[in-house]
Formats: C-alpha cells, sequence, structure tokens
C-alpha cells in the first residue's frame, strides 16, 4: 500500500469511527411534576413511583421527543437515549383523582434544540384523569401547545412546569418543526 493510498484508509476508518459514536447528551437538573392515580388511603410508596407510577413518562418530556396530531389523536415519542436519576419526591396535593407530585431530577438526553416557538399553555390539574388512565403534565402541556399551534407533527420539549395557586398547572413548551 502506498503512502497516499494509506492516509486515505486512515482517514476512513476515523470518520467511520465518528459516525458510529454515541450521539452527544447532556446532564440537567430539572424539577418535574407528575401524576399519579389518587390511592384512597396510603401513599403509594417512592419505588413504586419511580418504577411504575409513570415517573419516566413524565420526566422524558423534558428531553426533546417527536410528536403527531392526527386523526388518531396525539402521539409523543422520545429521541435518542434517556436516563434519569431521581433525588427526591414530594406529594403537592391531591385534585380529584389525581395526586401530583414534584420531583427534583438529573435527566441525561439529547440537548434541547433551538425552539421554533415558545408556547405557554395552562390547564387544571383535575384534566390529566382520561379513559384509561392518568396523563403526565408535560405530555398533556406538549398537547395542548402542539394543537394551539396547530403543528400536526415536529419536536417537542418542556422548558417550565409547574404548579400554580388552585390546582392550575402552567408550561412554557419549545417547539420545532422537524
Amino acid at each position: 500500500m502506498t503512502h497516499g493510498k494509506c492516509r486515505i484508509a486512515v482517514a476512513f476508518c476515523l470518520l467511520c469511527a465518528l459516525a458510529a459514536a454515541e450521539p452527544v447528551q447532556t446532564e440537567r437538573r430539572i424539577t418535574a411534576l407528575f401524576a399519579a392515580e389518587a390511592a384512597g388511603g396510603q401513599a403509594p410508596n417512592a419505588l413504586y413511583l419511580e418504577r411504575m407510577g409513570g415517573m419516566p413518562e413524565a420526566l422524558r418530556s423534558f428531553a426533546p421527543s417527536s410528536f403527531v396530531l392526527d386523526a388518531k389523536g396525539f402521539r409523543l415519542a422520545s429521541e435518542g437515549n434517556f436516563g434519569f436519576a431521581a433525588e427526591g419526591t414530594r406529594e403537592l396535593g391531591r385534585f380529584g383523582k389525581v395526586t401530583l407530585y414534584a420531583l427534583d431530577a438529573t435527566i441525561r438526553a439529547a440537548p434541547t434544540p433551538k425552539p421554533g416557538k415558545l408556547v405557554r399553555v395552562s390547564f387544571r390539574a383535575t384534566e390529566l384523569a382520561a379513559k384509561g388512565g392518568i396523563l403526565q403534565p408535560g405530555g398533556r402541556a406538549i398537547e395542548l401547545a402542539a394543537r394551539r399551534e396547530k403543528y400536526t407533527s415536529g419536536r417537542a420539549w418542556i422548558v417550565e412546569l409547574e404548579l400554580a395557586a388552585g390546582g392550575e398547572i402552567k408550561a412554557l413548551v419549545g417547539l420545532s418543526r422537524n
């Protein structure tokens, strides 16, 4: 192999290695809201909430996700690898069939892109009780923002999410058209 061909082969190998490398991930500390079905008496334990109570779904809304809004309804799907470390939960209150929790966590996900739009939405915590289960506040906020802006598909993520007085949930949602 000549010196020139060797250089080309090395360059090709480096490009292949870069293409196969893990996508860039960022780590962010957040405080999320998540919802669980209000139990009759005793509050669910932390392990249940983390593994079965919707915590991963609630946290995913803070990472870039793709969505589709069509005749079949609203669908939200995570993009790339996602991980989290829960650092503590606290019950914020019960609103009809819904118990809201605040969750401090560190998430590892793809970095959020520059939004095409930032959309503020608000809704009542009681709206999270849906047929067939409990909706998560972040996903509900993203759906409302997409509907308001008449986006049928795109990318979205939660920028801010808070529980205000009277059980009102307020959110700032980043939207982009892919």
